[in-house]
């Protein structure tokens, strides 16, 4: 069997399901991988590894479409990684700024216990 032509028909599959928008199942794709990354990595909002879990399964994704047509099909692919990318990109963005906000705000006796190292108790 053919693995990149059963894993274009699923992913034909899925974005019948999604409704038929094959940008909108890349908004959803790069959204479920980029909070399923930060489950499994059992971390907090902007990480850098769950972003980057993003961008490798959309350049596998690509790569498999490359494939599957036997060329680059450049527009297409920019609007995928486009589609792909940009909520998990301004998330991740915006994580990261509001971080860096409350920690040079915040004074020093506000920080959580759990996160001072104290226990609560």
């Amino acid at each position: 069997m053919d693995w990149i032509a059963a894993y274009h028909r699923l992913t034909e599959l899925i974005v019948g399901l999604v409704g038929g928008s094959d940008k909108l199942a890349h908004v959803h794709a790069g959204l479920i991988i980029y909070v399923g990354a930060q489950i499994v990595l059992r971390t907090r909002r902007a990480n850098g590894l769950a972003l980057q879990a993003v961008l490798l399964a959309e350049v596998l994704n690509e790569t498999a479409d490359r494939l599957f047509w036997g060329s680059w099909r450049w527009a297409d692919t920019a609007g995928d990684m486009a589609a792909t990318l940009l909520w998990p990109s301004l998330l991740y963005a915006l994580s990261r700024y509001r971080r860096s906000r409350w920690s040079s705000v915040q004074p020093a006796w506000a920080t959580p216990p759990r996160a001072a190292g104290l226990q609560e108790g």
